[in-house]
């Protein structure tokens, strides 16, 4: 009896197949080592796909047994990957670490390249149209809180508005 595990690709599995009743499901075949379905992002269920690793005997079996499979209105397609050595281990582990690895050095490089850039272009941030701009924001967000409280007062003719100075 050989140790070696093999990884079997499910897809088109019906929306109610979460990892218990897919687990319960392929035992009858043979020990499952690991079990992977993926989540979505956006809605958070699992997906339709699923990645099954067990040893090698089982596998054949249970692929052949599951391909084309009508379950819930949905013909489940079942096969055994070629190469499997690190499917389970990169989506686990490697792949969060090199993601935040390369969205910071991709953070880096644009800070990098937009101070080279401003540089080339002799500017000052400390006089730039980014300080100018500042009192026309401040007189816009005053003259929009006085429209409110006129607005209010209107309704309301006891309203009295409290300021406070800092």
């Amino acid at each position: 009896m050989t140790n070696n595990l093999v990884v079997l690709h499910i897809t088109r599995l019906p929306k109610y197949f979460g990892p218990s009743e897919l687990r319960k499901y392929i035992e009858q075949f043979g020990k499952v080592h690991e079990l992977y379905i993926p989540k979505s992002k956006k809605t958070g269920k699992w997906k339709d796909s699923a990645f099954v690793r067990m040893s090698d005997e089982a596998a054949p079996l249970v692929a052949s047994t599951l391909n084309n499979l009508l379950q819930f209105n949905k013909i489940i397609k079942c096969e055994v990957l070629a190469d499997n050595k690190r499917l389970f281990r990169t989506s686990r582990y490697l792949r969060n670490s090199t993601r935040a690895s390369h969205e910071e050095n991709q953070t880096i490089a644009t800070i990098k390249r937009v101070t080279a850039l401003n540089a080339r272009k002799g500017m000052d941030f400390t006089n730039s149209s980014v300080r100018k701009s500042l009192p026309q924001a401040v007189r816009r967000r005053k003259h929009n809180f006085q429209k409110r409280i006129a607005a209010i007062k209107k309704t309301n003719l006891n309203f009295r508005f409290h300021e406070t100075d800092h």
